[in-house]
């Protein structure tokens, strides 16, 4: 096996990183673990990078193969790092040469290119502050690394009281975010020592740990002082956490109706029925949030006890919750046209059905919100029933590119109107204009400038060359195509894009409804 000879290495610096003498350890691309070692000296680690392959020196002894692993190497980490970095470890590794992985390893001895190290240095004492290595975290103190705030919050959030009082009585800063950070993850220990010694709390310090369900650190930072207000109430409501907001009330923390809507629209009911039966207001929009979100028991809590509702149906409908809207609907809850446009529009065929069978008018409306968000089965079922819909459904349609409404549309009487064809070519839906004028949809001068007018060249492609030779394009127009295309209706084209908004306003408002609504 041969070695490298004391090949000098150079680092971005400039300067002499690392000698390789007896052994060599290649470390390969891959992340993790991999490594090619090279002798049988394990207490080196060489990670080869440079600036340039023409400053490493390679052995002319080396085989062939040794010379391309190397040379593979250099490049890949080169291009990843563009550092070297010798460690000397009692296992060959691979280390991620980035300075606040190295520290996290607990491994001490490393040259490190000082650019790197001050870099990286916030983020090495947080790093190792927030996995409780108080070793490491005074190893790179008794390097000058820099801190800041970030460390002490990262030894707080995960509950190193050791690091947080070795990084306070050293100097390293105490902030709001520092207490905040201990209550929301329910170190006691930790809040306690930041307040005793000066750390700044707020509103968002309670909010926090009523957030995450701590009790503990709410009832301190609250008989220490700490401030609190009526999110307090509203997060612990919204994340179920009902001793928190028992506490919070039976101590003057103020709540309102946005508690008892969080409580609704999560299906915390213990908390939803702790705020009504003390007092907290509620209204529709309780009962609306809890349709919305198919909450039946929130909503039957709600109803008994007193709480209004106004578009619940149409909430229910709209989310598809059709328990909620037959608990609704059998309880005198209002509907109307709105309640069915709304199942339509989102493709809830059973809550279409459900309020059909029983009652619930439609309108229009209904066909044309199934057609322009393409639930066909919710127009076929409208069409079927009665409810045909008007001339803009297959306009609509085509509008959002629904080829299979537009079809059923067009199969099932619906009239032409030139409205369609106009849609298509403003919104590019290329399939639907080609399907329009397979079944002589009628066509004009406004159609190439609505796709003109949006950039789909595909569409204006195939408008304009319609409008002359009648025949759709399939791909790319021939030679003789273009020619005829840009001999007979540039002049015209031009014209009349140039003109769309104020011609089709002057048109009436078939083609307005195209130009504002598209």
């Amino acid at each position: 096996m041969h070695t490298v000879d004391r090949q000098t290495l150079v680092n971005p610096d400039g300067g002499e990183c690392a000698k390789a003498s007896n052994s060599l350890y290649l470390v390969a691309e891959q992340w993790g673990t991999s490594v090619l070692r090279r002798g049988a000296d394990r207490s080196t680690l060489v990670t080869v990078i440079t600036t340039d392959l023409g400053e490493l020196a390679i052995d002319p002894l080396l085989t062939a193969s040794d010379k391309a692993i190397l040379r593979m190497t250099c490049r890949s980490m080169r291009a990843k790092y563009r550092e070297c970095v010798r460690l000397r470890v009692d296992e060959a590794m691979f280390v991620t040469p980035s300075m606040h992985l190295f520290a996290e390893t607990g491994i001490r001895e490393a040259s490190y290119p000082k650019w790197k190290m001050q870099v990286l240095a916030h983020r090495s004492c947080a790093s190792v502050a927030g996995r409780g290595r108080l070793d490491m975290l005074m190893y790179l103190r008794g390097r000058k690394m820099i801190w800041c705030a970030a460390t002490t919050i990262a030894a707080a959030e995960k509950g190193h009281l050791n690091c947080l009082r070795y990084a306070h009585e050293n100097g390293c800063d105490l902030s709001a975010s520092t207490a905040t950070a201990a209550a929301k993850n329910g170190h006691l220990e930790c809040l306690r020592y930041v307040h005793a010694n000066g750390c700044p709390w707020d509103v968002i310090t309670t909010r926090a740990a009523a957030r995450n369900g701590h009790l503990e650190c709410l009832r301190y930072a609250h008989e220490h002082g700490c401030k609190w207000g009526c999110d307090t109430t509203e997060v612990a409501a919204k994340n179920g956490h009902l001793e928190c907001l028992r506490y919070a009330h039976e101590n003057g923390c103020e709540w309102t109706v946005y508690a008892t809507e969080a409580a609704a629209r999560y299906n915390h009911l213990e908390c939803l029925r702790y705020a009504h039966e003390n007092g907290c207001k509620w209204n529709s929009n309780t009962t609306e949030t809890a349709a919305r979100n198919g909450h039946l028991e929130i909503l039957r809590y709600a109803h008994e006890n007193g709480c209004k509702w106004k578009d619940t149906t149409v909430m229910v409908a709209q989310n598809g919750h059709l328990e909620c809207l037959r608990y609704a609907h059998e309880n005198d809850c209002e509907w109307d046209f709105r309640t069915t446009e709304a199942a339509a529009s989102n493709g809830h065929l059973h809550c279409l059905h459900y309020a059909r069978e029983n009652g619930c008018a439609w309108h229009i409306t209904t066909p044309e919100a199934a057609a322009s968000n393409g639930h066909l089965d919710c127009l076929r079922y409208a069409r079927e029933n009665g409810c045909a819909g008007t001339p803009a459904v297959p306009m609509l349609a085509a509008r959002n590119g629904h080829l299979h409404c537009l079809r059923y549309a067009y199969e099932n009487g619906c009239a032409r109107n030139v409205d369609t064809t106009r849609a298509a070519a403003l919104k590019g839906s290329l399939d639907c204009l080609r399907y329009a004028h397979e079944k002589h949809f009628p066509w004009d001068d406004f159609v190439p400038a609505m796709a003109a007018r949006n950039g789909h060249l595909e569409c204006l492609r195939n408008a304009q060359l319609l409008l002359v030779s009648g025949k759709a394009l399939s791909g790319k127009p021939s030679e003789g195509d273009m020619e005829m295309q840009q001999q007979q209706t540039e002049t015209r084209h031009l014209r009349a894009v140039s003109q769309t908004q104020g011609e089709v306003a002057a048109h009436g408002d078939s083609h307005t409804t195209v130009v504002r609504n598209c």
